[in-house]
């Protein structure tokens, strides 16, 4: 057996559900570690076996915020360059 009184791991805030398309390592104790996978939970409030909305793990919003950079980026580019081209 196991025991683990600070445990906190899938959180997600009131009323909404964790997902985790990533491979994820959690250390339970010394000795266990449970490993998971495209993990999709909610503890309470499903309706009619539909999920509420998913608040993602780390790893998900990290690639999230990396695309919303480049993005944001090369559109400053564009209207860099095309200020620039105006101008000239």
């Amino acid at each position: 057996s196991a025991s683990n009184k600070t445990l906190d791991i899938f959180r997600a805030s009131s009323g909404k559900s964790y997902r985790c398309s990533e491979d994820r390592d959690y250390v339970l104790t010394e000795n266990v570690t449970l490993h998971a996978r495209q993990v999709h939970v909610q503890a309470f409030g499903v309706s009619k076996g539909q999920f509420s909305t998913a608040e993602d793990c780390g790893k998900d919003q990290s690639n999230n915020e990396l695309v919303a950079i480049v993005t944001g980026g090369s559109l400053t580019g564009v209207v860099i360059i095309a200020i620039v081209t105006y101008f000239i």
